[in-house]
Parts: structure tokens; C-alpha cells; sequence
């Protein structure tokens, strides 16, 4: 009996130890209440749509090489229900049946329409956007400029309607979702995962007005944006200079979430290659932002894997010493934030129509932020100045 007792003792170390894991708990909780759950309560609060004058869209698509995602993203582009848009895709310097599919498809669609824009003589895996996308922009004749890719396809045929609804004088840039699909290899199981946390944290920032970040596979912004700020000209001189673009011309108050499911695109990942380039693209600008609220989450990550440590720590004590208040304790501990992570993230998928996690969470947890730092890694040794 005594030695039952015993086992339930206190000493200093244990105490550490749980104050520790107590902390870095609340650390997590934080994130994940304050931050991670935003999206999906904001998501209830929907854009009225039923506008009497909608605004001119111009959508604006960079392919190189890509007919065969043109073929599939075009058609449903093309068709939306909107009374007054038209779609310019720069072929960028393309070989493949680009050209002969757009001139196919002119026939069909009268606001359908290309341009061209050469391949910049430079490192293929660390070049910009900005070239063809200001071809785009300045063969735009419409008063909003809504950008995607040609990889991405949206889910509806209210996406124009959706993204632009919030648009007015004073909010002048809207920001959407774009879904991963792919199939079940392990590592696409990892970006799918990857970019849903991802969403949630600039999502997030962006509801709280502080926003950092979106995509250009589905954004919007008020043609007169670009040119007011002179257009890329203040990130001319960094890779991914489109992205910190973005990032200097959101402020507290020009900035919508969009998260109606009419909203979203789909973006088939076609290669780990793929990824990478979407990631370390991103990596490469963000070392250029000016609103850097994104780098509150590198204390989510740390917290997170010293929550794992510290809870590996407790139960090893524990065992080796007997103390088992100190297990039970870290048990705890760990299936509070496991069960509120489930309810969240799963809250989250759901919005997004993505797949579930649950006992799968520990292993994308842990593995999502070393791919993320591979991709740092080869974001900075590729990152350069242009000349």
C-alpha cells in the first residue's frame, strides 16, 4: 500500500517537467482557439451576393506548358455565371498545344483572350512571375483583376461572383482558397495537410486584420492597385517578387477572406516537384515581407515539437522513477490537446471539403514542418537578387 502511495509523490524534476508541458499546452491551445478555429466561425458569415451593378473582372491565367491543364480549367472558367468578365491567359513562351487549343476554344468562347510573354533568361527553378503576369494586367480591360493558375479549376460556377462580392471602395483585394487534390501517395497526403494549416494561418491573420499572405491561385485585387503602387517595381528585385507584392499592398483594412464553398479552386498537384516549387516560391518571398505577422507561427511549430519532447520526457521519468501521478498527468494533458486538435481541424476540413484527420494527426504533425524546412533550405541557397 505504501509503495502504491509512493508512486503518486511529487519532487522538483516532475514539477519542471509538468510545468513544461502545462505551458507549452496553453502555448498550443492558444494557436489553435485563437487562431486555427477563426476561419471556420468567420466562414458562417457570409457575403450577401445579390449586388445590383457588378464590377468588370478581367481573370488572368500564366501557363507555360500547360494545355492540358487549359483544356480542363478553361471551359469551366469560361462559363461561369457572371455578367461581365473576360479571361486573358499569357502563354509563356509555351512548345506544347497551347496556342492551338486557345485558338480552338476563341471559336466557342468570345471572351476568351491570350497573349504572350517570353521565358526570362534565367535559372528556371528560381524565376518570377512578374513579367508575364504585368502582360496580363496591362491587356486587362476590366476593373478588377482576379487572378488563378492553369493547374487550378474552381469548384463552381459562381467563383467570379464569390470572389469579387466583397469588393468596394474601401476593400479593394479579396483572398480565396485553393484546395490540394491528389492521390494517396504519402507525400501528397503530407501537402494536402500542409496546406490546410497553412490556409488557416493566413486566413486567420488576414480575419484579424493583420494580413501576410495569399496565393495567386485565387486572388483578386482592384486593377488600380497595381498601377497606384507603380506594380511589381518595389519587389522588382527578389524571386517571387509577385508574392511580396501582395504582401506590401494588404493592409488592416483593404482585405476580405473569402470562404463561401463557391469560392474555392481546386489545384491538382502533379509532382512532389510541384510542391516545391509552390513552397520554396513562397519561402523565397517571405523573407521580403514588411507585414510579417506570419512569423508568430515558427513559435506553433517550436511549441509543438517541444510538447511532443516534453511528453516523452514525463512518461520516461514517470516509468524509470514510479511516479505515475507524472504519466497520468502527461496522458492528460496530451488527449486535451489531441481532442481539441480533432474537433478543430476537422471543423476546418470540413469547410474545405478535405480529408479527415484523426490517429493520422501525430505523423503529419511532426513530418510537415521538416519538409518545410527542407524547402527553406532550398529557398534560401536558390534565392537571389536580380541584377
Amino acid at each position: 500500500m505504501e509503495q502504491f502511495i509512493s508512486s503518486f509523490t511529487i519532487d522538483i524534476i516532475g514539477i519542471i517537467i509538468f510545468g513544461i508541458l502545462l505551458i507549452l499546452l496553453i502555448i498550443q491551445l492558444y494557436f489553435y482557439l485563437g487562431d486555427y478555429k477563426k476561419p471556420v466561425t468567420y466562414a458562417e458569415n457570409d457575403y450577401n451576393q445579390e449586388k445590383k451593378d457588378w464590377p468588370s473582372v478581367s481573370v488572368i491565367i500564366v501557363g507555360k506548358d500547360e494545355s492540358e491543364n487549359l483544356e480542363k480549367c478553361l471551359p469551366v472558367i469560361l462559363s461561369q455565371d457572371y455578367p461581365n468578365y473576360e479571361v486573358i491567359v499569357v502563354n509563356e513562351g509555351a512548345t506544347d498545344e497551347t496556342e492551338f487549343l486557345l485558338k480552338r476554344l476563341k471559336k466557342e468562347y468570345s471572351n476568351l483572350y491570350s497573349t504572350f510573354s517570353p521565358i526570362p533568361d534565367n535559372d528556371e527553378e528560381v524565376r518570377n512571375k512578374v513579367l508575364p503576369l504585368t502582360i496580363g494586367i496591362k491587356a486587362a480591360r476590366k476593373d478588377i483583376l482576379l487572378f488563378t493558375e492553369a493547374d487550378s479549376i474552381p469548384v463552381g460556377n459562381e467563383w467570379i461572383r464569390s470572389m469579387v462580392s466583397p469588393l468596394n471602395k474601401e476593400t479593394q483585394i479579396s483572398i480565396g482558397y485553393s484546395r490540394f487534390e491528389g492521390n494517396d501517395e504519402s507525400w501528397k497526403k503530407i501537402a494536402i495537410f500542409d496546406n490546410l494549416i497553412f490556409s488557416l494561418q493566413y486566413f486567420s491573420k488576414a480575419i484579424k486584420h493583420k494580413p501576410f499572405a495569399a496565393t495567386y491561385r485565387n486572388i483578386a485585387y482592384r486593377k488600380h492597385l497595381f498601377f497606384d503602387n507603380k506594380g511589381f517595381s518595389s519587389a522588382l528585385n527578389y524571386n517571387s517578387a509577385e508574392l511580396v507584392f501582395v504582401n506590401r499592398i494588404m493592409t488592416s483594412d483593404n482585405t476580405a477572406v473569402i470562404l463561401n464553398k463557391e469560392s474555392f479552386v481546386s489545384t491538382n498537384l502533379q509532382s512532389f516537384n510541384h510542391w516545391k516549387e509552390i513552397k520554396t516560391s513562397y519561402y523565397r518571398a517571405k523573407s521580403h515581407f514588411t507585414n510579417y505577422t506570419s512569423g508568430i507561427f515558427s513559435l506553433e511549430t517550436f511549441s509543438r515539437y517541444m510538447f511532443y519532447i516534453t511528453t516523452l520526457a514525463s512518461i520516461v521519468y514517470s516509468s524509470i522513477y514510479f511516479l505515475w501521478a507524472y504519466l497520468v498527468a502527461a496522458v492528460l494533458l496530451f488527449l486535451i490537446r489531441y481532442i481539441k486538435q480533432i474537433i478543430v481541424l476537422n471543423k476546418a476540413t470540413n469547410l474545405f471539403e478535405t480529408p479527415k484527420y484523426r490517429l493520422s494527426i501525430p505523423f503529419f504533425e511532426i513530418l510537415q514542418p521538416y519538409f518545410n524546412s527542407r524547402f527553406v533550405s532550398l529557398a534560401k541557397t536558390k534565392k537571389k537578387k536580380r541584377k
